[in-house]
């Protein structure tokens, strides 16, 4: 194997284990399993590279998850 294949296996084995769901404040779906990482004043989630997940400081200790899209949320749909 090689060592990006070797890497990207271990990465989806922790998030499966220790990864979070991401769920949406507007329509509470589960977005993505996580693992969300403050890093240099960003938030940074581990195995959400795929999705499109917009996130937020609701206060000093809470971070708010939304769908990025309208089409994606299904309480923001039209």
């Amino acid at each position: 194997m090689q060592r990006d294949e070797v890497k990207r296996k271990v990465k989806l084995a922790v998030v499966a284990v220790a990864g979070r769901p991401i769920r949406c404040e507007v329509c509470d779906e589960v977005m993505v399993k996580a693992i969300p990482i403050i890093w240099k004043g960003d938030v940074k989630l581990i195995g959400a590279e795929t999705g499109l997940v917009s996130v937020d400081f609701a206060s000093m200790n809470r971070l708010v998850f939304r769908h990025v899209e309208v089409a994606a949320c299904p309480a923001r749909r039209p």
